[in-house]
């Protein structure tokens, strides 16, 4: 009896001993599992959906192809891209709507951006960058990034500066060999005060109008013409309706890469530093893609007919003087800090 009561005992305490034993590896493992989230190490997926205005032979498209294949390889197809390009997804202030409001999750746009944050605005203001290379001094370094970082105040993650190239003036009329030639020209100008004072001070008529109406416009007589990049002139076949363009190259134009701040704080850090890496990455590719092609439009327009004006561009800035004034005026110290332009200039001496 005694020896079964021991028998009893021994069993009694080796079930107690193994209760213990699993509860403490059960916490053990939930806890790793915890940490395992935490730090990025979960095989979560992201994909993200993506729009744009152009067509999907621009540079904004086949840059973003680029960074979906950057991100499927650097993340093992952790995170992709679902790209919706010309205008599926809206046109560019329903895309910045939208990605603030988290229905999209990224948006490559331009001119609307300053009705969201008003330091934009000096993007508006003709004249400012003499090349490309110097816009980019200024908006790859500390004064960009503290644009981008300045849009989650109005909840949006700003992720790097794309590029939409320098605008040049094109229309249906007559050459414009000079900012005066604009006299009694009506402009289709985008839903901005900058380029309704230029081209008001300048004497043309300008017409605000969404960018998608811009080939019909002109096609019915509606406007003359419009300033856009040599790009979006040709992938959109805008000289086949308005077969004189200017080379006039006045405002530089950057295509700022947002992102809704839901879909960035989903990301875990480790994913957050891949992704800022291929988009930088994505960004350098697609300004040379864009670079590389915009000659051999212009031969192509010229063997279609069309008159492209080379005009020299220190006249030109002298010529328009007064109507870039008429601009600064209206923005400077109200949206845009003079230290800004100041420091935009002194950077530029390199690049005159």
């Amino acid at each position: 009896m005694r020896k079964i009561r021991t028998f009893l005992a021994i069993v009694l305490a080796f079930g107690v001993v193994m209760s213990l034993t699993a509860c403490g590896g059960q916490n053990n493992a939930a806890s790793s599992d915890a940490n395992s989230a935490n730090s990025g190490d979960s095989k979560e997926t992201y994909v993200f959906k993506v729009g744009h205005v152009q067509p999907q032979d621009h540079p904004y498209h086949t840059g973003m192809v680029y960074m979906n294949d950057l991100l499927k390889e650097k993340t093992n197809g952790r995170i992709s891209l679902d790209i919706y390009p010309s205008s599926q997804l809206g046109a560019e202030r329903e895309l910045v709507e939208s990605t603030q409001m988290g229905t999209i999750d990224i948006a490559l746009v331009t001119s609307p951006m300053a009705n969201f944050d008003t330091s934009w605005y000096l993007f508006d203001i003709p004249g400012i960058f003499y090349t490309k290379k110097h816009a980019y001094e200024f908006l790859d370094c500390e004064h960009g990034q503290a644009m981008l970082d300045g849009l989650s105040k109005v909840n949006i993650k700003g992720v790097s500066f794309w590029e939409t190239g320098f605008f040049n003036i094109f229309d249906n009329s007559k050459p414009i060999e000079t900012p005066q030639d604009l006299n009694g020209l009506t402009m289709r100008v985008m839903e901005n005060d900058a380029y309704i004072t230029y081209f008001s001070k300048l004497g043309a008529n300008p017409v605000p109008m969404a960018y998608s109406e811009v080939f019909t416009g002109i096609q019915n007589g509606t406007v003359d013409g419009s300033v856009i990049p040599i790009a979006a002139i040709y992938m959109n076949q805008f000289y086949t309706v308005a077969p004189y363009i200017t080379r006039c190259q006045n405002w530089y134009c950057p295509v700022t890469f947002i992102m809704s701040t839901q879909a960035w704080n989903s990301l875990p850090e480790d994913l957050q530093a891949i992704f800022q890496e291929c988009a930088n990455e994505a960004r350098d590719y697609m300004r040379q893609e864009l670079t590389d092609s915009e000659e051999a439009q212009v031969e192509s327009m010229k063997e279609s007919g069309c008159t492209i004006i080379e005009v020299n561009k220190d006249e030109w800035r002298q010529q328009e003087a007064d109507a870039v004034q008429a601009v600064k005026d209206q923005f400077v110290g109200k949206y845009v800090e003079q230290s800004t332009l100041d420091y935009i200039e002194e950077i530029g001496k390199n690049y005159k």
